[in-house]
């Protein structure tokens, strides 16, 4: 058992000091695909040793200063039988991702297992199983990380989850996120030419975590980076505008030092809102997908934060109207008019940003309160 303490120090005078003192209990769980982690049975702990998240931190010989962010993506059920048709890079012929920047992280939701025995998904079914001969692909796409920190990666349990894991390890993807609930594989390291980014990636549909674990786990994130990205699973499916829990635990972290917030799994592209200067993408929508009978499941938004001095996101609609899960850039006018649409259901403070296409980030960051800790 070990103790750990820390204070927070809130702006404009409410709370100007709080000692928060938390107990964490670890066990040391050699994982099959060769990993050993420190997993908390309680909360992450407030302090690691630093060499832990280096296990995922890509290491580039040009290191990237942009982050491009995307919704959920399916490889299993009518998508797998395209790949299998049409070839494995199929879903991802229509984006070169390269265009935008020759090199950047890449993060998508990747909603669902791939287990030690692959069986196709059957039509209807939402069990989803995923052929790993199809994950080069992604690779070679320009994916370099993958949220496991979804409600479909337990689709095979404990071990199509560890062989999820492994797999996309052999293919140089990073896997992150937990979706037991928090813990130490939430938080992943993203070294940038300009700073430290900490990807949070989090589940919020079958694990609710307190307020004592979020604040563990913003501590320990704010300890070893310089900026924070919470990418989370929540909300209310095909809802266009999020829900009260979302805005809850958006608050929640926001409050902890969460610097930005993107978010996935409604399967259509929610609003977006600023919370004391942080900008909350409530769901990016369906990247890659398998649901076809509405234009909102078929569209999505890619995000391209770019770091450095002037930061900026990037808001570049997606439709896979045109080939079936294989999205590609709007035109011109589907662009703007997309645009439009969702600048009128978010923030009437980013509605001319929205519809602009970029929002500046530095400006909407520097309300939020860090806080500190008592080594």
């Amino acid at each position: 058992m070990t103790n750990y303490t820390f204070f927070s120090l809130v702006a404009g005078g409410v709370l100007l000091f709080e000692i928060v003192s938390l107990q964490f209990s670890f066990s040391m769980t050699a994982h099959s695909y060769g990993i050993t982690a420190l997993r908390a049975e309680f909360a992450l702990p407030a302090r690691v040793q630093r060499a832990l998240p280096a296990l995922f931190t890509t290491a580039k010989s040009s290191v990237p200063d942009t982050v491009m962010f995307t919704g959920d993506v399916l490889l299993a059920r009518n998508v797998e039988y395209l790949m299998n048709q049409k070839g494995s890079d199929y879903p991802f012929r229509g984006i070169d991702f390269s265009q935008f920047e020759t090199n950047s992280y890449l993060v998508g939701n990747f909603e669902s297992a791939i287990p030690n025995v692959h069986l196709p998904t059957e039509a209807g079914q939402m069990r989803f199983s995923v052929n790993p001969a199809h994950v080069p692909a992604a690779k070679q796409a320009g994916f370099t990380h993958f949220s496991l920190a979804n409600n479909h990666t337990l689709d095979y349990g404990s071990s199509g989850y560890q062989n999820t894991w492994q797999t996309l390890i052999n293919n140089e993807i990073k896997p992150v996120g937990d979706p037991r609930g928090l813990s130490q594989q939430s938080v992943t390291i993203l070294d940038t030419e300009s700073q430290k980014v900490a990807l949070v990636a989090v589940e919020l549909l079958q694990s609710v975590p307190s307020e004592a674990e979020v604040r563990a786990l913003m501590q320990y994130a704010n300890s070893v980076s310089d900026m924070q990205i919470l990418y989370v699973h929540w909300g209310d499916e095909y809802i266009l505008t999020n829900n009260k829990t979302q805005r809850f635990f958006a608050e929640l972290f926001i409050a902890n030092g969460i610097d930005l917030i993107v978010g996935h799994h409604p399967h259509v592209v929610q609003n977006v809102e600023r919370i004391d200067g942080i900008l909350v993408f409530y769901s990016l929508g369906n990247f890659i997908f398998d649901q076809y009978d509405t234009s909102d499941t078929q569209e999505s938004l890619v995000l391209k934060l770019n770091l450095g001095r002037t930061a900026t996101i990037d808001l570049l609609p997606v439709t896979s109207e045109n080939q079936l899960s294989q999205p590609e850039l709007m035109t011109p006018k589907n662009h703007a008019k997309f645009l439009a649409s969702l600048a009128n259901r978010s923030d009437s403070s980013l509605h001319s940003f929205i519809e602009a296409g970029r929002l500046p980030l530095h400006s909407l960051v520097a309300s939020s309160t860090k806080m500190a800790m008592i080594n």
